[in-house]
C-alpha cells in the first residue's frame, strides 16, 4: 500500500470517530487534531500505534499549518453547528478558508469533503447553503477536492437520526411542522464510510462531486413510521401544521429530546428542502450493497450493542450504526444504569462460580418477578403471546470471558431491554474488584414511565444482589467487602 499520511479534521465528531479506525485498519498512518484531549481519550482508537495526535484549532492558521506538515490527504469533516460560536455560517467560512491556505502552503495532494445534498436557490436553508459555500471555498484552491454530498445519515450519534428516535419513542401523538412531507434520501453510515475510505484508492474520484444516498426516497413521516414499526411501538398519530416555525420547533425538540436548540434549529430548517440524489456515477466507481433505511434503523437499534459496550477490543469491526464511547450525551437513546463495585477477598475461581449461578440469587428473582409484570403489560399493548415471550426471559450472553466477565440479558418486548454485567479485576494478591452493572433500555413512553416509577426500588434491589453475592463467596468474611454505589439515570450509554 502507498504509505500516504492522512489528516482527519473533525476526527472526534460523529463521522470522523467512525472513519479513523477504518483508515487505521487499512494500514494508513492517520493524524488527528484535537482541542480537548479528554474528548479524544474517550475514543477507543486513540491509543492505536499508527495514530498521530496534535493539538489543533481550525480557527488558528498556525496550528492548522503545523498539523498539515508531511500530510498527503486531508479529510474535511468540520461542521460548526455544534460549536460555541453563535454564527455557524461565518465559523464554517473561516474554517474552510484557513484550511485552503494551510493546504496550499503544505502542498497537500488532495482534500476529501463530506457535504450536504440540496439544490442551491433562495429557498435553501442556511445549514445547506453553508455546506455548499464550504464546498466552493475548498474548490477555489489549487488542490483537487473530492466532494461527497449526503442527506440524513442513519446511525446512533447522527443528530438527525437521534432527533427522530426521541420523537417517536416519547410521543405517541405528535404535532409537527410541514417538513414531515418533504422527500429525502437517507443513507446508512456504513455506506458513507465505504465511500469515504475507498475514494482514496479510486483516482477517478479526484476533483469530482458526487451525490451519495441509499436506495430509498421517502418522506420524514415515512421514516418515523418505519422506526415505530421496527420498535414494535403502537402507530404514531402525526398531525403536521403550517405555523410551526423552525425556531418554535427547536425549543420543542430541546424539551423532548435533549438535543440543543442551537443544533436542532438549523437541522429542522434544512428539513423543509428536498434532498435527493441526481447523480449516481459513484455507485459504479465504488460498488457496494446500499442498505435500505429500514435495515439501517434496525442496525442502529440492535440491543446487542448494549451488551458489548464497555468491553470493545475490536472497535473497527463493530457496526458503525451503534453508539460508541465519546458520542454526545444525547446519542444512543435513553438508558438507565446502576453501576456498583465491591472489593473482596478470596480467589477468582470461587467468585466466578457464584456469578455463574447468579439466577439462584434471591434478590435477582424479585427483579424477574417485577420484569414478568412489565412483560405482561407489554403483551397487552403489543398483542403478542405472553407464554412465548416469557420462554426467552433470561439468556446468557455467549461472549463469556472465564473468571473475568459475564453478561446476562433479557430478551422480551416491553417495557425494555435489561442487561446485567459482571466484571472481575484483580487489585493485588489479596483483593479483587467486582463490578456489577445493570443497564435498562426502555421501549417507548410506557417503558420510560415504567422504569422511572420502579427505578428507586430497582436500585435498592441491585445493592442487595451484590451484597448477597459478596456474603456467600467462600473465603470472603462478611466484614471484608465494601460496596461502592453509583446508580445513575443516563441519557445515553
Amino acid at each position: 500500500m502507498d504509505q500516504k499520511k492522512i489528516l482527519v479534521l473533525g476526527a472526534t465528531g460523529y463521522i470522523g470517530s467512525r472513519l479513523v479506525p477504518r483508515l487505521l485498519k487499512k494500514g494508513y498512518t492517520v493524524r488527528v487534531g484535537f482541542r480537548s484531549r479528554q474528548k479524544l481519550k474517550m475514543r477507543l482508537w486513540s491509543q492505536h500505534r499508527n495514530l498521530e495526535t496534535i493539538n489543533l484549532d481550525v480557527f488558528d492558521i498556525k496550528s492548522l499549518k503545523e498539523a498539515m506538515r508531511g500530510i498527503s490527504i486531508v479529510y474535511y469533516l468540520i461542521h460548526s453547528m455544534e460549536s460555541k460560536r453563535k454564527d455557524f455560517i461565518e465559523a464554517d467560512r473561516i474554517a474552510a478558508q484557513n484550511t485552503v491556505i494551510s493546504a496550499e502552503d503544505a502542498k497537500i495532494e488532495r482534500i476529501i469533503y463530506l457535504g450536504g445534498l440540496g439544490i442551491e436557490d433562495e429557498k435553501l436553508s442556511k445549514h445547506l447553503k453553508s455546506r455548499i459555500e464550504v464546498s466552493k471555498i475548498l474548490d477555489s484552491c489549487s488542490i483537487p477536492v473530492t466532494t461527497l454530498r449526503a442527506a440524513i445519515i442513519i446511525g446512533s450519534g447522527s443528530a438527525a437520526f437521534e432527533m427522530m428516535r426521541y420523537l417517536v419513542n416519547r410521543l405517541p401523538i405528535m404535532i409537527t411542522p410541514r417538513w414531515l412531507r418533504t422527500k429525502n434520501q437517507p443513507i446508512a453510515i456504513r455506506n458513507v464510510l465505504k465511500y469515504l475510505t475507498d475514494c482514496i484508492e479510486v483516482p477517478e474520484t479526484i476533483g469530482q462531486v458526487y451525490d451519495i444516498g441509499g436506495p430509498d426516497i421517502i418522506t420524514y413521516r415515512q421514516f418515523m413510521e418505519s422506526y415505530a414499526e421496527i420498535m414494535r411501538l403502537p402507530k404514531r398519530l402525526i398531525f403536521p401544521i403550517p405555523f410551526f416555525t423552525p425556531n418554535l420547533s427547536s425549543y420543542w425538540i430541546r424539551l423532548i429530546t435533549g438535543i440543543q436548540s442551537s443544533l436542532a434549529r438549523p437541522l429542522i430548517d434544512g428539513m423543509k428542502n428536498e434532498v435527493i440524489c441526481h447523480d449516481f456515477s459513484i455507485r459504479e466507481l465504488i460498488p457496494q450493497k446500499l442498505i435500505s433505511h429500514r435495515q439501517a434503523i434496525q442496525l442502529a437499534l440492535n440491543p446487542k450493542q448494549y451488551l458489548t459496550y464497555g468491553s470493545l477490543s475490536k472497535f473497527s469491526d463493530l457496526p458503525p450504526e451503534w453508539h460508541i464511547p465519546g458520542d454526545p450525551p444525547w446519542s444512543g437513546g435513553l438508558v438507565f444504569q446502576d453501576h456498583r463495585k465491591a472489593v473482596l477477598g478470596g480467589n477468582s475461581h470461587n467468585i466466578w462460580q457464584k456469578l455463574f449461578y447468579i439466577k439462584k440469587t434471591r434478590n435477582l428473582r424479585i427483579i424477574f418477578y417485577l420484569w414478568k409484570f412489565g412483560t405482561f403489560l407489554g403483551t397487552i399493548f403489543t398483542k403478542r403471546n405472553f407464554k412465548r415471550i416469557m420462554n426467552k426471559n433470561l439468556v446468557y450472553n455467549q461472549n463469556i470471558v472465564p473468571e473475568k466477565e459475564l453478561t446476562i440479558h433479557t430478551d422480551v418486548i416491553l417495557p425494555g431491554y435489561v442487561i446485567l454485567r459482571y466484571r472481575l479485576r484483580r487489585i493485588n494478591s489479596r483483593k479483587l474488584e467486582l463490578h456489577q452493572i445493570f443497564r435498562i433500555v426502555p421501549k417507548g413512553l410506557i417503558g420510560i414511565i415504567y422504569w422511572l416509577i420502579f427505578w428507586p426500588f430497582f436500585s435498592r434491589i441491585s445493592k442487595n444482589i451484590l451484597e448477597e453475592i459478596c456474603r456467600s463467596i467462600p473465603g470472603n468474611p462478611p466484614d471484608f467487602y465494601k460496596v461502592y454505589s453509583t446508580p445513575k439515570l443516563y441519557s445515553s450509554i
